[in-house]
């Protein structure tokens, strides 16, 4: 008998975490492909050029490629407007431009038109810059941690097997 409830104890304690119910955590979820928060960036192109920004921090950075065949662009000038901000960027040593900006530190779209000049070549790029308000906190206050259930189940369990044993053993052999 004692072996039935050994069997049946594990069997439970191993089905526990299953018992959750909506609204609870079924243990940890798979990880995400993707970042879970990924920079601002936006994109425009022409027949001349193709431009990629980034904002990092209060910083934006700008990928500049030719267009026909995705050669970066490593000198040329580059003027950016939203509004009434305007700035030029600077070369990187990689290749790319920055810009401080830190006038898209704020959620919002930003309307951005950028003067490029190359060379020979010149060219005007609109696109805009949508800036996401960050991800409400998650505070653990007011949650139990995973497998509480499982915890409170098997000490349960634990108690109803020890009570069984107690009786199986105080109790009188039947003569016959």
């Amino acid at each position: 008998m004692t072996r039935y409830l050994v069997i049946l104890l594990s069997t439970l304690l191993t089905m526990a975490p299953t018992l959750a119910h909506e609204g609870h955590d079924h243990g940890a979820a798979p990880a995400a492909s993707l970042p879970a928060v990924s920079k601002p960036r936006a994109e425009a192109q022409s027949d001349q050029f193709e431009l990629v920004v980034v904002l990092e921090g209060d910083q934006l950075v700008l990928f500049l490629d030719r267009f026909a065949d995705n050669q970066p662009v490593d000198k040329a000038r580059i003027e950016v407007e939203s509004g009434t901000w305007q700035a030029i960027a600077s070369t990187m040593p990689d290749g790319t431009f920055s810009i401080k900006a830190p006038a898209f530190a704020k959620a919002g779209k930003y309307p951005l038109v950028f003067t490029i000049t190359a060379g020979a070549d010149s060219d005007l790029l609109e696109t805009t810059l949508i800036v996401a308000s960050p991800p409400p906190s998650v505070t653990g206050r007011g949650h139990r941690q995973p497998g509480w259930a499982a915890g409170w189940i098997g000490l349960g369990l634990l108690v109803l097997l020890g009570g069984v044993v107690t009786m199986r053993r105080r109790q009188k052999p039947v003569k016959g």
